[in-house]
Order: C-alpha cells, then structure tokens, then sequence
C-alpha cells in the first residue's frame, strides 16, 4: 500500500497523504463497534410495510432509474423482503451477531467478542473471528446455520493470529484461511473445524491472497512480489515482481491466469500496468505476461463470478488516475480514461468504462451481469455522503440508492481494503436482486438496509430492515 490511499473515517470518506497501514501493521480496528449508530436487535421486525421511493428516469435507452427519496418511511418487513432461503449475517454496535430471515432477527450469543462473519460457499457453515480469553492470539468459531437460521454446534479454535480477514477454502465449509498481525507484518493460517489451526504460515507486507482453485495454496500479493504458497510443502515462490499500486491479484475462476500490476515501461501513459499471467505448472509463468492496460494512481481489482470480465476502480489524484487500453488498438487507441471504474473482457482485452466520477469500491453481482458501485454524493454540507449505484455490464443504470453515511466499522475496516473482502463476502442476495448496507439516512434512521433492484413493472426501493453496523448475505 502506497501514499495517497484513501483513509476512512468514521463519518465518511476522505483523501489522505497517508498509508493505510491499519491492515498491514497495526490490524484492521474490527474490535471497536459502531455504539452511537445502533441498537441491539430486536427478536421481531416492523410490520409495516411502506413504499419510499419515487421514480427518477435516465433517458432512453438506458432503464428506469430510481432511488429513494424519503428512507425514513420505508420500514420494512423481513417476511415480504426475504424468502425462506435467504440468510443475512449482521454484525451489532455491540460486536454481537444476528441472523436475519425472513422469520425475523435471530440473535446470536458471541460475547459481545465477535468480529468478521462469513458464510462458507454454500451457506451451511457461518464462522467468525473473536479475541481469545486465554491469552495471546486469537480464535474462530465455526456453527452450523439452520434453516431458521439458529446457530448450533460452535466449535472454537485458536489461531496464532487475531484474524482481520477470514476466507474458506474453495468448496469447504471446514477449512479457514485467517490474516492478521504477526511478528514480521501480516501472517496467515488456516484453522479447521476439527478444532486444529496451523501456525503462522506465511508473512509479508503487505498480504493480500486469494485460494488457490484447487484448495492447495494461496495466490498472494506479497512484498513486491506475486507470491505462490504451496500448504502441502509450506513454501512459497516469487514469481514476478510486481509494483504497490494494487491490492489483491484477480484470478480466473479456472486458475489458468491472474492478472496483476507491474511497472509500465513502455514509455506509453500510465506508470502501471495491468498484466495478465498465464498458469505454468504449479506456478504462473512471467514469461509470458501481457499487458492488456494501463493506468496511474491505484487500481483495485476483481473477477466476475464467471470470470469473463476483470472490474478496475482507478483511484488517484484527480489529474493523475487513468485507465489506457492496449489490447484493442482499434477501440480506444491511445486514450486514456479518467479514475472511475473500468471493466475489461478477459477474451478480448477490450475495455469499457462503466463510472467516470470517483468510485470507493465495486462489488460484483452473482449473476456477473450487475455490479453495485459505491460513489460519492455530496450536498455541501461537509458530510461524506454515499449512494449506491446499481448497473449492467453495459453501463447502464439500473437504479441508485438513496444517499447515507458509512456506518464506521464498514468505513473503516471493510472499504479501504474491499477488493480483498469480496473474495470472502457478499452484499448481494443470491438472485442478484437485493443489497444490503450498513449506514445512516438523511433522516437520521441508522442500522441495515435492503436496496431492491427494479423488476417489470416496478420501481426500485429501498427499506430499513434492522440494526446492525455491518451485513454479509449467504451464498
């Protein structure tokens, strides 16, 4: 991580000339709720129902978009808004957990000591991080999800590290990879449910991983270096030097390639590149990298859950942050494209911009035809408002959320570092038609939200659902 990385603070966003060190030396500051934005839940949900959203459209071709424009009247009921499937871990001001379903709100018993949930890929299994009692390091408790969504079987398991980031392994609902500070910068472990957990296995800073596709290792970007660790032989390789203006490598759902930045040395626009790197074995070959952009500033990327397309949220000084594209030299040739977010056509190469104006993070759909984009909306009242915009993969604007303030643990601990985090959690329902956030409205109403996409027919809506600071759906 580089200077001029965007800082969180806890009513908001704002640029900083300063590291965002928190993950990589001092930890995530996950142990310290939101305690002035909401209340412990409640066992019921209201029971009126209320429509608060008025139509705003784009204009033709582009569909309706809307957005809510009185949150405070839209109250909803859990029963109408979730189905019998739908889960929704939430984490309390109180670093409590509920389980929302569309029974109600089903309170979990942590302690007030829990922190970072996640639902393994097929939703069985919810497990999170907690600070151990008995002394150094910490713990992962893993537990059963019914279908109405009471929690059963805990098993805890003490890890070497206080886990600021925690990740299943592909197709587990056993095993656990967790991040946290170790003695040289930030280690990983992998805890199972057997109730073992390895030491630390690996360190670097900074660490950012995703699971290798098979279960066998990880994929890292660690020190300068793309970083592959094999679990079975507990070493690791460098296989290209890579350059700080990225975060995590997007790696294909097949693991055949990855797409990491490296240092542009073309002498064409863009001090970074963004290479993609075919698979070589066990490791990937460097060899045969090719360069499909460009860009300055920082660029944060990740996959589609069908691998066809590689998002990029280009940040940066307002005169320094682009995006070129160079595997199509019929299509935009030479031109460079302002910070925002990018899409590029990992077949092609070929790139489109989605967003122009500054985006904080970019979360994919399950479908891979919608992403959620996290913008700015100020009204000039010195306060960093958000809104949530919904949109195709063609760019165009399905609809908006209505303006709110970050909830700080969500700010703080989950953004600067969200394409790390989308590996491991989701805002989305599993259809691709709900989001949930955490945050405070204009009129003041603070907890969890469900924005709903417009279907046939409809517009969309968005509805306060419960109290919470933070919100994760189950796959």
């Amino acid at each position: 991580m580089t200077p001029g990385q965007t800082r969180w603070t806890p009513r908001g966003v704002r640029l900083l000339g300063v590291v965002v060190l928190v993950m990589v030396i001092g930890g995530c500051s996950l142990l310290g709720g939101d305690q002035e934005d909401a209340e412990t839940p409640t066992t019921t949900t209201a029971k009126e129902a209320v429509d608060g959203s008025s139509a705003e459209t784009t204009p033709a071709p582009l569909p309706p978009t809307t957005e809510s424009v009185a949150p405070e009247a839209g109250r909803g009921d859990l029963f109408d808004l979730l189905g019998p499937d739908d889960r929704i871990a939430v984490q309390t001001a109180g670093n409590d957990l509920s389980i929302f379903t569309f029974g109600g709100v089903v309170p979990v018993a942590t302690n007030a000591n829990a922190n970072q949930p996640v639902f393994s890929a097929d939703g069985s299994v919810l497990a999170w991080s907690q600070i151990s009692p008995q002394g150094a390091g910490g713990e992962v408790v893993f537990a059963d999800v019914g279908d109405d969504g009471v929690l059963s079987g805990q098993v805890v398991v003490r890890t070497p590290v206080v886990s600021f980031y925690n990740v299943f392994a592909p197709g587990s609902s056993d095993s656990l990879a967790v991040l946290g500070n170790s003695t040289r910068g930030v280690g990983v472990a992998v805890a199972d449910r057997s109730g073992e957990s390895t030491e630390v296995l690996d360190q670097g800073v900074p660490y950012f991983f995703v699971w290798a596709k098979d279960g066998s290792g990880f994929i890292g970007h660690v020190g300068n270096s793309l970083r592959v660790f094999d679990l079975q032989q507990e070493a690791g390789v460098n296989d290209l030097e890579v350059v700080p203006s990225f975060r995590t490598p997007g790696l294909l759902g097949g693991g055949e390639a990855v797409y990491v930045a490296t240092e542009n040395s073309t002498g064409a626009p863009g001090f970074s590149s963004i290479d993609r790197i075919e698979a070589s074995g066990a490791g990937f070959d460097p060899t045969g990298a090719r360069t499909v952009a460009r860009f300055d500033g920082l660029g944060s990327m990740s996959i589609s859950p069908d691998s066809n397309r590689l998002a990029v949220v280009v940040e940066g000084t307002l005169n320094d942050a682009r995006v070129v594209n160079v595997g199509n030299s019929a299509l935009q040739s030479g031109v460079a494209l302002d910070r925002g977010l990018h899409l590029i056509d990992t077949r092609s190469d070929e790139v489109s911009t989605l967003v122009s104006d500054p985006v904080i993070a970019a979360f994919w759909a399950p479908n891979s035809q919608l992403i959620a984009s996290l913008g700015y909306d100020s009204v000039g009242d010195g306060r960093s408002w958000v809104r949530w915009t919904i949109l195709d993969i063609d760019g165009n604007v399905v609809s908006r959320s209505p303006r709110l303030l970050m909830s700080r643990l969500f700010a703080t601990s989950y953004l600067p570092f969200y394409d790390q985090f989308e590996r491991a959690i989701t805002p989305w329902s599993p259809d691709s038609t709900r989001l949930v956030f955490a945050g405070e409205s204009m009129a003041g109403d603070a907890g969890i939200w469900l924005h709903k996409t417009p279907l046939a027919g409809e517009d969309a809506q968005t509805f306060l659902i419960g109290d919470g600071v933070m919100a994760v759906w189950s796959p």
